[in-house]
């Protein structure tokens, strides 16, 4: 479908990717708004969907959801293979409503990236799915960003340009962490990712520090 992949356009991509939590996803050519999160454990996508979407023959994420499917698409492109799941074994579910709010819809499914497209390069699914390395540390770094809810609040005005009273941090990954607020699901992007959860925590706390009052 395109010219072979380099490692910036997969670094790009993965960045998509982790800075929306919402996408277009086209089902058999009907196209609705879904919201997903990421589970941190293997990096497949999490959506809620419906029955006929779950049934589907080909499904097709855009990320962003602003960018619908059309000539001029910009958007990164996923090829999902979907595997229905139940909330009340797997607890993945309870991360997407600790992120989203309730339930609106009727099933839930496993989505496994079978191959990603942004602009003219194309990539496997493995390049874009791969376990937070540093899921083991980030309820200790929810933590400390959820400690000062009013400087979170203002780490979240500077850097995404969002203003909501006292948002809370619900994931957190190398390239920057998810605030739940009241406009929905609000990424906030590091600057450079982090190697680790030692320079993760290192930055959370400069920027927690640069937003006292």
């Amino acid at each position: 479908m395109g010219q072979s992949t380099d490692h910036p356009a997969i670094e790009r991509a993965r960045r998509t990717l982790r800075q929306y939590r919402a996408g277009a996803l086209d089902s058999d050519g009907s196209v609705q708004r879904r919201r997903f999160i990421i589970d941190p454990a293997d990096g497949a996508l999490v959506l809620e969907l419906t029955l006929d979407e779950l049934d589907a023959a080909q499904s097709v994420l855009h990320v962003p959801d602003e960018e619908l499917p059309g000539v001029a698409d910009t958007s990164l492109q996923l090829l999902l293979s979907l595997n229905e799941i139940d909330p009340d074994r797997d607890p993945v579910c309870d991360r997407f409503l600790a992120a989203h709010g309730r339930r609106s819809l009727g099933r839930w499914a496993r989505a496994t990236i079978e191959t990603g497209r942004i602009s003219d390069s194309v990539m496997p699914g493995e390049d874009l799915m791969s376990p937070n390395p540093i899921r083991a540390q980030e309820g200790s770094l929810l933590k400390r960003l959820n400690a000062d809810r009013q400087a979170l609040g203002r780490v979240v005005l500077a850097l995404a340009g969002v203003d909501v009273s006292e948002p809370l941090a619900v994931a957190c990954d190398p390239y920057g962490f998810d605030a739940r607020g009241g406009v929905g699901v609000i990424r906030v992007e590091f600057e450079s990712s982090a190697g680790d959860a030692d320079e993760a925590e290192r930055v959370i706390g400069e920027l927690l520090g640069h937003a006292a009052p």
